[in-house]
């Protein structure tokens, strides 16, 4: 059987990693992509593709880039945000809080929940390299009361510059978990959630959290 487009032959390729227990090709894309058996019956058999106004939201829910899914990428890369010239403001990135290390990696697939609309350009005064690589998930576990709640969306961004008394994801061998980051005595210390004052791991990852919407209001 020859299934003659790319965007086919990965499809059935992160498919098989997202549903393996499903042996019906049809049934696993149909599941995923949220189609029609007989739309998936024609991108398998009659060379069709998705239409482009689907193409972003389909990339979403297999887990890449829409470049990667419809395009001559040839390594997966995982989801990032868009620029959408109509409503002029990014698309971010939804994942599950669960899903964070898979992002910090960059493991594909990495499944997106919903996009957030945002007006970066009102937050960044440039101090971001890459818009792109905003990301946001909805707190679950990852909280810091009084100001960081369960069920608050936080928007973080790997290339932003974090300055003193700002919040971060902050990851080291034993985890991730939400911390206000101290740099006015020039090394660099964290403040956990209970309260705890520790300095800044050689071998931790930090990522800026750039926004904080609160879901109580």
């Amino acid at each position: 059987m020859n299934y003659s487009t790319n965007f086919v032959k990965k499809a059935l390729t992160l498919s098989d990693k997202l549903c393996p227990d499903i042996k019906s090709k049809e049934k696993r894309l149909s599941l995923i992509s949220g189609e029609k058996i007989s739309t998936v019956k024609n991108w398998l058999f009659h060379n069709k593709s998705p239409v482009a106004s689907k193409r972003l939201m389909l990339s979403d829910k297999f887990g890449v880039s829409e470049d990667y899914l419809f395009g001559d990428y040839q390594h997966p890369e995982i989801p990032v945000a868009v620029y959408n010239n109509e409503l002029t403001c990014y698309l971010i990135p939804q994942i599950d809080e669960g899903n964070l290390n898979n992002l910090i990696s960059a493991s594909t697939p990495l499944v997106l929940q919903d996009r957030q609309p945002l007006k970066l350009e009102l937050l960044l005064n440039n101090e971001v390299k890459s818009p792109y690589l905003t990301y946001c998930f909805e707190a679950i576990h990852l909280t810091f009361p009084p100001f960081i709640s369960t069920h608050d969306i936080v928007f973080v961004n790997s290339t932003a510059l974090y300055k003193n008394n700002t919040f971060c994801l902050y990851k080291t061998t034993t985890g991730i978990e939400l911390v206000k980051i101290d740099t006015s005595e020039g090394a660099s210390r964290v403040y956990t959630k209970q309260g705890t004052c520790v300095a800044v791991e050689g071998n931790a990852l930090i990522i800026p959290v750039l926004l904080i919407l609160s879901r109580n209001n």
